[in-house]
């Protein structure tokens, strides 16, 4: 699922925390270096005095500065390096929001294989909301009911600040949508050029144009993310985890599952 679609689905988001953050001079952390992050996470950053750098494994790094938001997807590997003024006295530097969402089912909802930036230079229209979500989840006080409605509210100032970036691809909009959904499912990309009334070749080019890939690129990257997760968290043999998200040959799952992470599906067992 694309993060636009959030507002459009029923979903369920879980485990919930947001964390306000002010930092030291050359902070940062590696606790995910080796073990993947447990949930998704949110970042902005607030203040003009700091350049955060997440850089994920065999990634180029990505650097942030004031007013940028960065979604860092659950099972992600990486290490983040901060540079600060020695001289900033602003309260936050950033702000952390955690969560995890699935569908009504309760099955989890990958929103990224990779760390994306979602928004750049968007200090005044989030950080308000993200600053009162804060305000509210750390009140013992206050009702879940706000709080739904605090955290709904912030991700419609999100995907507003997104929608220029929308608007490029509405055209295939429903057909991206369908494909997500069945991602573990082998159907041809002409389906889904012919659920937005268009032809495959004018899929395949905005299709990777919004995903970095190509459709099949993407759908397998979606598909060993959930392979990967599966692997460390389940007592599955490697040729069900195949079958389970959509490979019906286990030694091609093996192939595309080592082009994607350099290993082999059991070396990733093993870790």
């Amino acid at each position: 699922m694309n993060f636009y679609d959030i507002v459009t689905e029923d979903v369920q988001l879980r485990c919930l925390s947001i964390v306000a953050q002010r930092w030291r001079n050359n902070d940062g952390f590696s606790v995910f270096k080796d073990e993947p992050r447990y949930t998704n996470a949110l970042i902005l950053v607030c203040s003009k005095d700091i350049t955060m750098t997440l850089t994920e494994i065999d990634r180029e790094p990505i650097t942030l500065e004031c007013g940028d938001l960065v979604l860092v997807p659950k099972g992600t590997k990486y290490v983040m390096s901060l540079s600060k003024d020695p001289d900033s006295v602003k309260r936050f530097d950033s702000y952390t929001m955690n969560f995890n969402i699935g569908d009504l089912s309760g099955n989890d909802i990958m929103l990224s294989e990779n760390i994306t930036v979602l928004a750049k230079d968007s200090f005044s229209q989030i950080e308000s909301v993200m600053s009162e979500l804060s305000r509210v989840c750390n009140d013992i006080n206050v009702n879940n009911l706000k709080k739904q409605s605090k955290l709904y509210e912030l991700f419609d100032t999100i995907v507003s600040c997104m929608n220029d970036k929308a608007d490029d691809y509405y055209p295939i909009r429903r057909g991206i949508r369908q494909f997500n959904k069945e991602w573990n499912r082998n159907e041809k990309i002409s389906k889904y050029a012919s659920i937005c009334a268009v032809s495959e070749g004018y899929f395949h080019h905005l299709f990777k144009e919004w995903s970095g890939m190509s459709p099949v690129e993407y759908r397998n990257s979606l598909r060993i993310a959930q392979a990967k997760a599966l692997l460390l968290n389940n007592s599955m043999s490697i040729k069900d985890i195949a079958t389970y998200v959509g490979f019906d040959d286990q030694f091609y799952f093996s192939r595309v599952f080592k082009s994607i992470t350099g290993v082999s599906p059991q070396q990733y067992k093993n870790i």
